[in-house]
């Protein structure tokens, strides 16, 4: 999993940025550091 957000981001900083406020709180209950890395 730690694979795919490092993908996402690269892939997609602009939407990563706003997205991963949305998915990172879904997937902090998976991931609590999520969110964190993703910021």
């Amino acid at each position: 999993m730690m694979t795919e957000e490092v993908v996402e981001s690269e892939v997609t900083p602009t939407i990563g940025k706003e997205e991963g406020v949305a998915e990172g709180e879904s997937r902090s209950s998976q991931h609590p550091t999520g969110r964190l890395h993703r910021k």
